[in-house]
């Protein structure tokens, strides 16, 4: 048996970024991963489209400050409603605790990212995904 590609194909994530510049930016790369995706540039609407139906989504991308509440926040709440959920968060922060919050929840990147590091950060979001899909099958 040959090794299998491993891509998003089936797989929902949730972007919610207030820069929508943001989205616009990281979509191609999304879709080019093979991820479906919806995309947010409200935390209220984000969370309500959430709540409606968690566990549709396999991961979150955040980022780390919004208007209304901080992406750490988010991920708190949406991990309450949906346990599998992964993360990757975007932040233009430097703060070192921030990090440390960060990376309990998941990964993530600066911003501007390059992109060969989003690239490789998706690839290894979906990897999680589906090494956690395997282990709860």
């Amino acid at each position: 048996m040959g090794a299998e590609r491993c891509d998003g194909t089936g797989m929902q994530v949730i972007i919610v970024d207030d820069d929508v510049a943001t989205i616009d930016f990281l979509s191609p790369f999304i879709e080019l991963k093979g991820l479906k995706y919806d995309a947010f540039s409200n935390v209220t609407d984000a969370l309500q489209t959430f709540a409606r139906s968690p566990a549709q989504y396999d991961a979150a991308i955040l980022d780390m400050c919004m208007p209304g509440m901080m992406g750490i926040e988010l991920a708190r709440q949406m991990r309450e409603k949906n346990p599998n959920i992964e993360f990757l968060f975007f932040t233009g922060l430097d703060d070192r605790n921030n990090v440390r919050l960060v990376e309990q929840y998941g990964a993530y990147l600066h911003k501007p990212p390059w992109p060969d590091d989003v690239f490789n950060a998706l690839t290894k979001l979906v990897e999680r995904i589906a090494q956690k899909r395997n282990i709860n099958a």
